[in-house]
């Protein structure tokens, strides 16, 4: 083989070689904005599964005020959640009727 041979076969292998890793790079790069995109798709799911869990509690807590629902023996921390919440509605209604008997007629 001459030089000219070895040179052209060097080049060609060079350049298979970094086609080869262009490819690689390629495909590297398309796979991580692939999982960027279903992380990103994740984490939005996410934060509307949070932003429905107050709504969630809110219509429960709703059902529950007008005895549409009844909480079980089994769901002690729900019920003393509620039971706070009733607390503070009484709160409300006691300084609500102060500040009614308070205000001029």
């Amino acid at each position: 083989m001459n030089f000219v041979d070895k040179l052209k076969e060097t080049v060609s292998r060079g350049y298979e070689n970094a086609s080869g890793l262009l490819n690689d790079a390629a495909e590297k790069a398309k796979e991580l904005g692939e999982k960027g995109i279903l992380e990103y798709e994740i984490k939005r799911l996410e934060k509307e599964v949070e932003n429905l869990l107050p709504v969630l509690g809110s219509e429960i807590y709703t059902l529950y005020r007008d005895k549409k629902i009844k909480i079980m023996n089994e769901a002690e921390e729900v019920q003393k959640i509620l039971d706070k919440i009733q607390m503070k509605e009484d709160e409300i209604a006691k300084k609500e009727q102060e500040l009614n008997e308070k205000k001029p007629e």
